[in-house]
């Protein structure tokens, strides 16, 4: 008999009678055995929670496994969350914490402990001290999000919860990152949160609450005569990285262009397909995003049913229409926490201040708080957005400073393997600005 044998029967078999046997029979063989002894103590603790006998069995075998002081941190996290369910918050952090204290590295028994302290105990300060020991961790940045939050510091919850969208509950950091945009009045910012956190809630943690909100919120901005994204273009923007890190094979169309195209497309094809052209061509032509179109993905039926010119058309204008919301919210749900320079900055792109916009970014740079790379960032967005609106010359100034930052950063770099990384930034640049690669 073995682990392997106990896992087969229960992770395989779903036979709990036989993992339990296996692995008692491993304990009474060798009863130090701790990795048998936290399996043991696991299951009895989870699935045997209903019979004190065998869960205090369990909470035994745990402590014993604890006790055996190897590096491994599922006794201590197990541990945490048994008597958490019990309503022994107390002695949980009581047994873990001398653990915890001799293993200075295992973030995530710390993250328990933080939990226990902070969010299940509320004592704050102890548990954000927990969590501290190592706050990168998504995990640990969720736990303390609950902990702001529940305090009413919102500003610092928002910044624990965007940090946490990779933790053990993703869905839940969206849905609290939800409701905090929801009490500043940034309903498509709430709306977004709350269709990306039903997507991801996979067990139906909070299904009923969020289609109630995502339902109430869309009428809501229905009846302002707000524009919002459809579901489907919402989660293609909560999912997309700020910066694509690719070189571009060539530059998308200007809006311009964009209207153009629509234009052309649209006596090739027939019915609700050729509404949808010229909506398009509406849009682009006033480079603005239209509230009658509100929730539709106008690309959609071009995409599935067009030629292959409509199908071109479809693609340029779903990533038009993501630059423009991104302006769109940027300028009607600015957010918070960003410092005074960068605020100034993103204000004046999202309302196509190019004079306040290269004054600001300047002053970004000028600031050295935010970093060289931030400054890169945000130069080749504002060079990006210039593009889309036909601004060549002035999106070429962009593209040039950007390019000088992101090269600034490259030459920092302290391996060879991180240089070349940081190359494609700098390259990426350089395809914009029609210029070779270095």
């Amino acid at each position: 008999m073995d682990l392997e044998e106990a896992d087969r029967a229960w992770f395989k078999e779903n036979d709990l009678p036989r993992a339990l046997s296996v692995l008692d029979a491993l304990i009474a063989k060798d009863p130090g055995n701790a990795n048998a002894l936290n399996f043991a103590g696991w299951l009895r603790t989870t699935q045997r929670a209903d019979d004190e006998t065998e869960f205090a069995r369990g909470v035994n075998d745990l402590k014993t496994a604890l006790s055996k002081s190897t590096d491994d941190h599922r006794p201590a996290v197990n541990l945490a969350e048994a008597l958490a369910a019990k309503g022994r918050a107390r002695e949980a952090a009581d047994a873990i914490r001398p653990w915890c204290e001799a293993h200075p590295h295992a973030r995530d028994a710390w993250n328990s402990l933080g939990w226990l302290l902070g969010v299940v105990l509320g004592d704050e300060h102890a548990g954000l001290a927990a969590l501290q020991r190592h706050p990168w961790h998504p995990d640990a940045r969720f736990n303390a999000g609950r902990i702001h939050l529940a305090a009413k510091r919102i500003d610092e919850a928002e910044d624990a919860f965007s940090a946490a969208l990779s933790s053990f509950r993703p869905h839940e950091a969206w849905l609290h990152l939800g409701e905090i945009h929801a009490t500043r009045g940034h309903l498509r910012r709430a709306l977004g949160a709350f269709r990306r956190a039903a997507e991801l809630d996979s067990r139906g943690e909070y299904t009923q609450a969020l289609q109630q909100a995502i339902t109430v919120i869309g009428n809501s901005l229905l009846q302002q005569q707000k524009y919002f994204l459809h579901a489907d273009d919402d989660a293609l923007l909560s999912q997309e990285a700020e910066r694509p890190r690719d070189v571009p094979s060539r530059l998308p169309p200007s809006l311009d262009q964009l209207a153009m195209h629509a234009r052309a497309v649209r006596p090739t094809v027939l019915g609700e397909l050729a509404t949808d052209c010229a909506a398009i061509e509406r849009c682009a032509q006033g480079a603005s995003l239209l509230p009658e179109h509100s929730d539709q993905a106008l690309w959609a039926r071009l995409a599935k049913h067009g030629p292959r010119p409509a199908v071109e058309l479809a693609r340029e204008w779903r990533s038009a229409q993501l630059a423009l919301y991104e302006e769109l919210l940027d300028r009607e749900e600015p957010g918070t926490r960003a410092g005074t320079e960068l605020r100034l900055l993103r204000s004046a792109i999202a309302h196509r201040d190019w004079d306040g916009a290269f004054s600001a970014l300047a002053a970004v740079d000028r600031a050295k708080e935010h970093g060289v790379e931030t400054v890169a960032g945000l130069a080749e967005l504002l060079g990006d957005r210039l593009q889309r609106l036909g601004r060549v010359e002035l999106a070429l100034r962009a593209w040039a400073l950007s390019e000088g930052a992101f090269s600034e950063f490259a030459s920092w770099a302290s391996a060879g393997g991180e240089g070349l990384a940081r190359m494609l930034d700098v390259n990426r640049l350089r395809a914009k600005q029609g210029l070779p690669s270095r």
